[in-house]
């Protein structure tokens, strides 16, 4: 089959000059005339049409320009062997090693109507040369420069691509860009492109510029469907970037994939996760109108370093998690360990400064209260090293907040100019984080009283502690604002032994032993008779479900979804069992 898709004189005097498609009726009509057909038959085969016209594309051997790699290959092997150049995650390292240690040569033209020339340029004759410009060949070819044409293939469109870290900068003349920009810190690049044009940009810097293009190589994830699968247009299974960006905002997106962007595997994207990456978002933002609304009136809210002798317990712990979450975002940032910094921020964030500090700095942010200017100072400051920690993250709402929070101060100016937040040693305060951590700890063990014995979250409780040491009485003492405000308690008095009387509970802590008093809020022996008939009736449920599960006509047989919700509905009953056995056991404590 010739180029314009019709038979050749090598096909034969009957079939030359015939269109491809007549010729092969006529194969089968001449087939059919030497009696050479045994039978015909349909069947299916996949067909390569051409993507703009439609046309059947055709297998054709074709002349092609190919340019041996092994010489400029083992340079860019060296560069790798030696840690020159860095793949993160370290695995790619080797699949490229091996790769390139069995490299062929490239076939670097392609018949196409843009791209590159090929620069060889041909006589009348057929001789040919190389040159950077007609003018170069002719005279390497010895003819006068109106005797060559130039050949009509285009390069390879990765071997246009492998020149990009220098050809973009000036190159191959010396300029301040190519000067200042080469070679770069970072590629980051998906898996599929390693060896088409991470190898290639390598080789090739090496070759024209003596230098490699880049020092660190990041391989991505490749965000894949909830079935592991890979998005494409003709699956229909892909995701518009656009509508959840719509829906949950760009910030949220961001988020969310940098959440999963781990060494080890490809993302399989779940909607469910950017919708909790968007109220992370929310979350940020709520917090920051809590602590504006709360620096309100005041026209000018002290440093951070003027705060250092009055600074509370809970001041000093949130400063040195501050310090400690910037050390750790810092560091997994340098090694590409994007899931990890971002586990970081979303702890400290959600859990530490809102859940914990917030509430309770809150009553020291009411205007009566001696030391509010430090409480301001500390929630100001903490919020704003957090939005710059986060901007390269989440960058609008951070630029948002950022310049709602500083206002004048940053009037015509934008964070990502603003310094990048480091780890400060002198904010390092174990001391702090080992008390507030106590403190929190008996919090958690109050609120989990009343969640265990099934007490009103908001029903305040009066309430007893014994001691461990004078350390912890201390402790106990110095935060016991805190305490009673965020474990909901009446009072909290202190004991050297457990308190006497009836309605007690009680539960032991990092500190001590701490002591809910019940009273009348709960009517204890109806709850453990409740209890006794909840307890029969899930007895009463299990054997039914354990008779089914231990019948293999039943698991081996029914469909497997049915199997595993009756294991999901067992497990949960077992689960509920043990929580109701534990409660009983608490209730039947008390005196």
């Amino acid at each position: 089959i010739g180029i314009d898709g019709k038979m050749t004189e090598l096909a034969g005097p009957e079939f030359a000059g015939l269109d491809r498609f007549d010729a092969r009726k006529l194969v089968v009509q001449k087939m059919e005339e030497l009696g050479l057909l045994v039978k015909i038959e349909d069947y299916t085969i996949q067909l390569p049409l051409c993507d703009r016209c439609g046309t059947v594309i055709e297998p054709l051997l074709s002349e092609q320009w190919f340019a041996k790699q092994q010489e400029i290959a083992e340079p860019a092997m060296k560069v790798v062997q030696d840690g020159l150049v860095n793949f993160v995650p370290d695995r790619y390292a080797r699949i490229y090693l091996e790769w390139m240690g069995r490299i062929q040569p490239w076939c670097i033209s392609r018949q196409l109507w843009w791209g590159h020339r090929i620069p060889v340029w041909w006589t009348e004759d057929g001789k040919y040369s190389a040159g950077r410009d007609a003018a170069d060949a002719a005279t390497r070819l010895g003819v006068d420069i109106s005797a060559v044409r130039q050949d009509e293939d285009v390069l390879d469109t990765w071997f246009s691509s492998a020149l990009w870290p220098h050809a973009t900068l000036g190159w191959p003349h010396k300029t301040a860009d190519l000067d200042f920009w080469y070679p770069t810190n970072l590629l980051s690049t998906a898996q599929d492109i390693v060896f088409l044009w991470v190898a290639r940009m390598i080789m090739t810097g090496l070759d024209f510029m003596g230098e490699i293009p880049f020092h660190d190589v990041y391989v991505h994830a490749t965000v894949l469907d909830e079935k592991g699968d890979r998005m494409s247009k003709s699956k229909g299974n892909g995701v518009d970037p656009l509508v959840l960006i719509a829906q949950y905002g760009a910030d949220a997106l961001r988020f969310y994939l940098l959440q999963h962007a781990g060494k080890n595997q490809d993302i399989k994207y779940r909607e469910e996760g950017v919708k909790l990456a968007g109220q992370f978002c929310n979350k940020l933002w709520n917090a920051s109108r809590f602590v504006m609304m709360n620096l309100e009136g005041t026209d000018n809210v002290g440093a951070i370093e003027s705060t250092e002798c009055k600074r509370t317990v809970p001041d000093r712990w949130i400063l040195s998690r501050l310090n400690a979450t910037v050390e750790e975002v810092n560091s997994r940032l340098a090694t590409y360990d994007m899931d990890d910094a971002m586990r970081a921020i979303y702890f400290f964030l959600w859990d530490e400064f809102c859940d914990w500090y917030l509430e309770i700095v809150k009553p020291r942010l009411r205007e009566e209260s001696k030391d509010r200017d430090v409480a301001q100072a500390v929630v100001k400051h903490v919020l704003e090293t957090t939005l710059r920690l986060l901007h390269p993250m989440t960058p609008f709402i951070t630029e948002e907040i950022w310049h709602a929070l500083l206002g004048d101060e940053v009037e015509g100016k934008t964070i990502l100019l603003a310094t990048y937040p480091a780890a400060d040693t002198a904010l390092a305060d174990p001391t702090a984080e080992a008390k507030l951590s106590s403190v929190i700890d008996t919090i958690r063990a109050f609120r989990n009283m009343r969640q265990e014995l099934g007490l009103p979250i908001g029903q305040k409780l009066p309430a007893a502690f014994v001691p461990t040491n004078v350390e912890g009485s201390n402790t106990v003492s110095t935060n016991l604002e805190s305490i009673l405000h965020l474990a909901r308690l009446t009072d909290l008095a202190f004991h050297s032994d457990p308190p006497a009387g009836s309605g007690w509970v009680g539960n032991p802590v990092e500190l001590g032993e701490i002591f809910l008093q019940i009273g009348d809020a709960l009517d204890v022996p109806k709850e453990l008779e409740r209890i006794e008939k909840e307890l029969a009736s899930l007895e009463g449920d299990l054997v039914g479900s354990d008779a089914k599960l231990s019948n293999a006509q039943f698991t081996d047989k029914a469909p497997a979804a049915i199997v595993n919700k009756e294991r999901e509905y067992n497990a949960g009953m077992r689960e509920k069992q043990t929580k109701l056995a534990e409660r009983r056991t608490m209730l039947s404590a008390i005196k």
